[in-house]
């Protein structure tokens, strides 16, 4: 596993990671913000998605 190859990945991993605890340990609090966490969440799968299967 090449650190430079996958830099992008493994950024986007920690941002998904931090998204989900943000979300929820926000959005118990504000609704609107829990809507705007898991859209997040969405944005940041597809772009993993896209990372991985893009050559």
């Amino acid at each position: 596993m090449d650190l430079q190859k996958n830099r992008g990945l493994i950024i986007l991993i920690v941002a998904l990671i931090l998204a989900i605890i943000l979300t929820f340990y926000v959005g118990i609090v504000n609704p609107i913000i829990l809507g705007l966490g898991i859209l997040a969440i969405i944005v940041i799968l597809i772009n993993i998605y896209v990372e991985k299967f893009r050559k």
